[in-house]
């Protein structure tokens, strides 16, 4: 059994060896034809490779499995219709990402000298990642007002926790201080989400606040962001983007911090993502990989992890000036945005070459909030 796995994903390809032919494939030099020649049937990847017939026409694959929580770079009817199986690992790094946008508002308020009290924070989106965006604000917040959309949810009559109201999402932009958005990437349907936030709902946000972008790129549009910056003062915090790994140029200067796709790349939201691929291999080919292969740190995390959300928060225990400066320290999202920035002088393809390196190379940032 031949088995591919991108090198980004920690432990999986070591811990399979003993079970399979592994091989560590950079998503930029993968091919069909590599696929094809080494009778791949088990395939790793994460967001960076578009899965689709291009890259498995003809290829001996029947498994493709995404570490990430997203899955738009997966073609599923393609996967149907040749009966590929699937799985991704949804919730790993949503502690990630709510831990970046909770930065967010605490260098918000920091920034701009505010109070939390009487504040109000929208969240556009209540699955994994929503959900703890919520229950982290309300434990650090406890008079900030949270509001939520999530029409899906809203639909099938899903029972939101009291402490929280739900409204419309042209209700959510006008009374919202701060606004979040956490849905997928969906062009048809009932529910689209591109250009969920555009230039006609934009211009009713308030004056003075905080639009942090940290879902996909598309999902709100570039270029009512910085319309809505320049004539309500509108502090931006942008993580995603509309043509990745190209940066709208003008965007990555008006942003109070601008990140390459990070905000989900905690080293526990990737550990997660790899511990839940070990077990879907284990699920799919029906081999159990023996104790003694799992490295120590990937095995603590086996029995560890609620992937749908941990348990505890640990926010309690700090104030919000204290857990600012924590986060600061151990996340270094201001430095990964000085960094991003720095890139604005280069040429496109230069720039758009250290996004991908940036990504690929991200260091070790553990998480604080949840553990």
């Amino acid at each position: 059994m031949t088995v591919f796995v991108d090198e980004n994903i920690p432990y999986l390809s070591d811990t399979l060896r003993s079970v399979a032919n592994v091989i560590s494939f950079d998503f930029k030099k993968l091919s069909q034809n590599e696929l094809i020649q080494n009778k791949c049937e088990y395939l790793f990847v994460r967001s960076t490779i578009k899965v689709d017939s291009d890259l498995l026409s003809g290829t001996a694959v029947k498994f493709v499995g995404t570490s990430t929580a997203g899955t738009d770079h997966i073609d599923f009817n393609y996967l149907k219709r040749n009966n590929i199986a699937f799985e991704s690992a949804p919730g790993s790094n949503a502690n990630s990402v709510a831990e970046y946008v909770i930065f967010a508002v605490l260098h918000w308020l920091e920034v701009k000298k505010l109070s939390p009290n009487q504040k109000t924070i929208g969240i556009v989106g209540y699955g994994n990642i929503g959900k703890l965006v919520a229950r982290h604000a309300a434990q650090i917040f406890p008079k900030l007002e949270i509001l939520i959309n999530d029409p899906p949810l809203k639909d099938a009559a899903f029972p939101f926790p009291n402490y929280l109201k739900y409204c419309e999402l042209d209700e959510l932009i006008q009374r919202s201080d701060v606004i979040t958005n956490h849905v997928p990437k969906v062009s048809s349907g009932k529910y689209p989400t591109i250009m969920l936030f555009n230039k006609n709902n934009l211009a009713d946000i308030k004056n003075g606040g905080l639009f942090i972008h940290s879902s996909r790129g598309g999902v709100a549009s570039e270029s009512a962001l910085l319309e809505a910056k320049s004539n309500k003062d509108l502090m931006l915090v942008s993580d995603v983007w509309e043509n990745e790994p190209q940066t709208n140029f003008e965007l990555l200067l008006q942003s109070e911090i601008a990140t390459p796709h990070v905000a989900g790349h905690s080293w526990n939201g990737k550990i997660r993502g790899s511990v839940m691929m070990l077990k879907h291999f284990e699920k799919h080919s029906g081999i159990s990989i023996p104790l003694s292969d799992i490295p120590q740190e990937l095995f603590e995390q086996i029995e560890k992890y609620n992937f749908s959300a941990p348990s505890k928060s640990s926010s309690s225990q700090y104030s919000a000036s204290q857990l600012y400066e924590i986060l600061k320290e151990k996340r270094q999202i201001l430095s990964d945005s000085d960094e991003l920035k720095a890139t604005g002088n280069l040429s496109v393809e230069e720039r758009t070459a250290k996004f991908i390196q940036f990504r690929k190379n991200y260091p070790k940032r553990f998480e604080t909030l949840g553990v």
